[in-house]
C-alpha cells in the first residue's frame, strides 16, 4: 500500500500488509481504514508507524463483500458492514466493535450511522448507532445509545427504539433526499 501527496507527486508512507485488503475509507483527515480479510487497521498519515490492527473480523463477515466502514465521533465505536447473497436475496451483516471494550457483536444490517444527540439535562450529548436491517417483506430501522454504561449485548438489545415496516422506512427516506 502506498499514499502519495498527489499535488506535490511525492510518496508520503507506504507498507507491504501481509493481509488481504478488501475495502479502505478515509475516515478522518490524517487516517485511512483498511479493511482486510482477518482484521481491520487504522493508518495514521503522522508518524511513521505502520497500520495498526484494531480489532479481527469475525466469521459471520468472511464471505461477504464489505460495502462500508463507519466510526464515531471519537473513533471508540466501529461498525464494519457486509453483504451476500442468501436463499435468491441480498442480506447484510455487520460488525459492531467497541475500543474501549475489546469486543464485538455481529448485527443482521445492510446500513449503519453514528450520531451524537442533545439530551435536555445533560451537557454531553448521547452517542446513538442506529442501523437498518430487512427481511424479505419488512425492514425495521433500530437505534441504541451507545452513551449509557451497559453491556454490548444489552444496550443493543434493550435501547432499540424504532422499528418501520419496509413502505414507511421507503417514504421516510424519500423525504430525508429533499
Amino acid at each position: 500500500m502506498q499514499i502519495f501527496h498527489l499535488l506535490e507527486r511525492r510518496l508520503i508512507k507506504e507498507h507491504l500488509l501481509d493481509d488481504k485488503v478488501a475495502f479502505w475509507k478515509w475516515i478522518s483527515p490524517n487516517t485511512i481504514a483498511v479493511v482486510g480479510e482477518l482484521a481491520v487497521y487504522h493508518w495514521s498519515l503522522e508518524g511513521s508507524l505502520p497500520p495498526q490492527k484494531i480489532f479481527e473480523r469475525q466469521a459471520a463477515l468472511g464471505d461477504t463483500q464489505i460495502i462500508n466502514y463507519r466510526v464515531d465521533f471519537a473513533q471508540k465505536w466501529l461498525v464494519l458492514i457486509g453483504i451476500k447473497q442468501q436463499d435468491g436475496r441480498i442480506v447484510g451483516a455487520m460488525q459492531l466493535y467497541s475500543v474501549d471494550r475489546g469486543i464485538s457483536q455481529v448485527l443482521d444490517g445492510h446500513a449503519a450511522a453514528f450520531a451524537r444527540v442533545p439530551v435536555p439535562g445533560n451537557p454531553r450529548p448521547a452517542n446513538l448507532f442506529s442501523f437498518v436491517s430487512r427481511t424479505a417483506t419488512s425492514a425495521k430501522v433500530q437505534q441504541a445509545n451507545l452513551s449509557l454504561s451497559l453491556s454490548l449485548t444489552h444496550s443493543l438489545t434493550h435501547s432499540l427504539t424504532h422499528s418501520l415496516t419496509h413502505s414507511a422506512m421507503a417514504a421516510l427516506c424519500a423525504r430525508s433526499r429533499r
